[in-house]
């Protein structure tokens, strides 16, 4: 018998026994035929003839043979939970000790991502291609913790979550909606899921207590756009006001306020005015920088018989509620626009030598108020009152000198 060649591919052997049995049922017949046809498709499957894509996915995971169809050193597939590393090389290979390398950067692949990624591995000098299907079977990790808030405090998912951990992202959402708002103890649930629908289900308890503040009622004024670098002549105007005098905003700035443009260069660089004397520059201008506590002192008793004005130095912000706001009397308060923090500006010397360094930050406005955890503010560069939580209002309070203004009448 002449002895044939040797296939290359299993599926050419599949072929040529699905002939072989063929010929064999031309021969018979009846009942014969039909066993015979059963014997044969149940001999094929045994054989392995499934789908490329089937054999593909039944990848086992690193370490581990995979089905293969081509007689490689490398295993067809290979699955990684998203996430995990990136198999070593020997992870691929049917023999694990072979010889080996990756065509390209295995880092470049994301494991993080879901997906089927094509890995090109070279064996004695030869490519052979190979996949790796990341998979994310796993649900989030999530630890949450319960939640206090105040009435009318909006709240979400993320809030009652104290960790959460997963290689994919995530996304947080209410199994059902929350709509209280009356004082109380309500039971939340949170749903976590990740990129690929793994879903972690946590329970969490919402607290809402009543909102005990006071805030007194002073006037509220806006800077802009008379005086863009106004902020303290507009928080003087705000509290002389309240006292019942009839100050404008731009009367204080351009009467009472002393103002001082006069730079000028020496021998040691740039010299120029003392903000803690006079407002340097223009608060008409948007080039103007400002004035600290001292300027408004001097312009408030230097121009009115009804009130009188007196610089508090290191009290804390706390402080000036307890003695102050709680009599119903509101401060000037000097701290940074928006809370940010401090940042170093232009620099010059003043009058006695020494070296001034300006905060573009730089901004004051009128402490009206307070909560359990919030300082409320009468802002003129908004014209609204605002409120900052205490611990950012103290810290901005203190990075400008801890300066603060008492008018009385």
């Amino acid at each position: 018998m002449r002895k044939e060649e040797k296939p290359k591919r299993k599926v050419k052997k599949q072929e040529k026994h699905s002939s072989e049995i063929w010929e064999i049922l031309a021969g018979l017949g009846g009942g014969i035929l039909l066993l015979a046809l059963l014997f044969g498709a149940a001999w094929l499957y045994h054989r392995g003839s499934l789908k490329e894509d089937e054999q593909i996915f039944e990848a086992d995971e690193p370490g581990a043979d995979a089905v293969t169809v081509y007689d490689e050193p490398v295993k067809r597939a290979l699955k990684l939970e998203a996430g995990e590393p990136f198999p070593a090389i020997g992870a691929f290979l049917k023999d694990a000790g072979q010889k080996a390398e990756f065509a390209a950067d295995p880092s470049l692949v994301d494991t993080k991502k879901p997906g089927i990624y094509a890995i090109d591995i070279l064996v004695d000098g030869i490519a052979y291609t190979t996949m790796l299907r990341v998979e994310d079977t796993t649900a989030p990790e999530v630890e949450v913790r319960n939640l206090t808030v105040y009435e009318g405090d909006a709240v979400s998912p993320q809030d009652f979550i104290a960790s959460a951990e997963d290689a994919t992202e995530l996304s947080y959402r209410f199994e059902a909606e929350i709509g209280q708002t009356a004082p109380g103890d309500y039971p939340v649930a949170v749903l976590v899921t990740d990129a690929a629908g793994n879903q972690t289900r946590k329970e969490a308890v919402l607290t809402v207590v009543k909102l005990r503040k006071k805030i007194i009622d002073v006037p509220l004024i806006r800077q802009h756009p008379q005086l863009p670098t106004g902020c303290e002549s507009t928080s003087a105007a705000m509290v002389l006001q309240y006292y019942g005098l009839s100050v404008s905003k731009e009367e204080f700035a351009e009467n009472w306020l002393e103002c001082s443009n006069e730079f000028y260069r020496s021998g040691r660089g740039l010299c120029g005015p003392n903000p803690y004397r006079v407002f340097v520059g223009d608060p008409f201008s948007e080039n103007g920088y400002g004035c600290f506590a001292p300027a408004i002192v001097r312009a408030v008793n230097g121009h009115s018989t009804e009130c009188r004005a007196e610089e508090i130095d290191g009290r804390t912000l706390a402080d000036l509620c307890s003695e102050y706001i709680d009599r119903d009397m509101p401060v000037l308060v000097w701290a940074t626009i928006h809370m940010e923090p401090s940042s170093a500006g232009s620099v010059w010397y003043l009058e006695d030598g020494a070296q001034f360094t300006w905060n573009p930050k730089e901004h004051c406005l009128v402490l009206v108020g307070y909560s359990d955890d919030r300082y409320f503010f009468n802002d003129p560069l908004s014209g609204r009152t605002v409120s900052y939580q205490k611990e950012l209002a103290e810290s901005r309070y203190r990075e400008l000198g801890s300066q603060a203004v008492l008018i009385r009448r």
